[in-house]
């Protein structure tokens, strides 16, 4: 995952990067942006999806968890709603890679 100081997000999976300031997707192109809470626990990460040509969004909600300071657990909620707490099912690991 990728975070940019503009506020747009991308991740990678296979080698297809979906998210930034455009990317495509099933034929559309769209947008992604995140939105972070620090002050809730755990922290709120919600992204946003735009599809550029018609202006529908909708909205990722995610709660982030920093184990250390290049760690974090990261849980994806679905159909609306955030996820309460990591589990094995809706959570994964994520490493900061430093250039």
């Amino acid at each position: 995952m990728v975070f940019d100081a503009e506020g747009y997000a991308s991740f990678e999976i296979k080698g297809q990067v979906f998210g930034g300031k455009e990317f495509t997707i099933q034929g559309k192109k769209g947008s992604m942006m995140y939105e972070i809470n620090n002050t809730a626990k755990p922290i709120e990460v919600d992204f946003i999806v735009t599809q550029l040509e018609s202006g529908a969004q909708k909205r990722m909600l995610c709660i982030a968890k920093f184990t250390d300071t290049d760690n974090m657990r990261f849980a994806m909620g679905f159909n609306n709603s955030r996820p309460t707490e990591f589990t094995e099912l809706n959570a994964i690991r994520l490493k900061r890679e430093k250039e």
